[in-house]
């Protein structure tokens, strides 16, 4: 049995460092700049072509790394990283972006026989990165999103404690999604990280994976959007359906809403590199923390401990392993980092 099994997209993820992202955007005559802070968490316009792009970034940016990518899976990655057993399920194109990517989880022992090839292109993700670690995705969902129900590898899937799941983009994926959370068993959890990309959806199309959920990781913004009512109402509507909520507040930490527990984890200041999976290595050290049967406050300040490590390199470069796990777990953390919510 695998400790964790994550559900999502795959893609690779190409950083490049800009002076003037929206410049670059404004070129491409990019429109929907509609997601928090500017970023673009949708597919790219049919109009831009991935090598479009890239030839105009090789001019007027700076190829800072190429990394796996895809919330889930940066996840599992992590997971794997600190030494838990893990699987994925996911597609990939028949190109040797989709070999980088199976080779890339393969290489921290991660069980990719739930991994799909299709005949077409590998998930490409092309983030901005400005001067302060902030960024911009252009997201082209290529093969992501056609893996049907009929080719999931159901021992794979079905076979964990915990599977994660995450959004793609296309037609048909959140119906494949729905179809397959009602293979699992009822001794697995599941976390679910809508993104924004799913809560624009609406939580009553999201219903069947919210409510087998045993927790959610979910931003501010995205709560909002997605029960349609302000954080607080949002917090309540999420919590009379799932066991916990974490809210992810970037720098400012996390809001835990927790059965009958609720607080507030300041993150300790660090310099960001590249903030990119942040939230999706937070969510692996949270999760450890449960495997671990640690406290709810200590699976926080695991995940905020170890996303820290994670920003100060670009994508999964900077990864913790199983020693930076450890530490976050002997860590004393002082009373100053929880605010308890009334």
């Amino acid at each position: 049995m695998k400790d964790v099994v994550g559900f999502g997209a795959l893609n690779v993820d190409l950083f490049f460092r800009v002076t003037d992202s929206q410049r670059i955007l404004d070129r491409l005559h990019v429109e929907r700049c509609c997601a928090r802070g500017g970023f673009i968490m949708d597919e790219a316009p049919s109009s831009i072509s991935p090598g479009k792009l890239l030839a105009l970034l090789q001019k007027e940016g700076e190829l800072m790394a190429r990394s796996g990518g895809g919330s889930a899976a940066n996840t599992i990655y992590a997971l794997a990283k600190m030494g838990f057993s893990t699987g994925y399920v996911g597609r990939v194109g028949s190109d040797a972006e989709g070999e980088f990517l199976v080779s890339e989880l393969e290489s921290v022992g991660v069980d990719t026989t739930g991994v799909t090839r299709g005949e077409k292109r590998t998930g490409l993700c092309v983030a901005l990165v400005d001067r302060e670690g902030e960024r911009k995705l252009l997201i082209f969902p290529n093969e992501n999103g056609k893996l049907t129900v009929k080719e999931l590898s159901r021992a794979v899937f079905t076979d964990a404690k915990f599977v994660h799941l995450t959004s793609f983009i296309g037609a048909n994926a959140i119906q494949t999604q729905r179809s397959a959370v009602e293979m699992l068993p009822s001794s697995v959890k599941m976390s679910f990280d809508p993104g924004e990309i799913y809560a624009r959806l609406g939580l009553q199309a999201l219903q069947p994976l919210v409510e087998r959920s045993y927790l959610i990781f979910v931003g501010r913004r995205e709560i909002e959007i997605l029960t349609g009512q302000d954080y607080e109402s949002g917090v309540k509507k999420l919590k009379s359906i799932v066991e916990g909520v974490v809210c992810k507040l970037g720098k400012a930490g996390v809001d835990v809403f927790w059965k009958d527990e609720s607080f507030h984890m300041s993150a300790p200041a660090v310099e960001a590199l590249d903030t990119t999976g942040a939230g999706d290595v937070y969510a692996a050290g949270f999760i450890a923390g449960l495997l671990l049967d640690q406290s709810i406050e200590r699976c926080a300040w695991v995940g905020t401990r170890l996303a820290g490590k994670s920003i100060a390199g670009y994508g999964r470069r900077n990864y913790p392993d199983a020693k930076d796990l450890q530490r976050a777990l002997n860590e004393k953390f002082q009373d100053r980092y929880i605010l308890h919510i009334s």
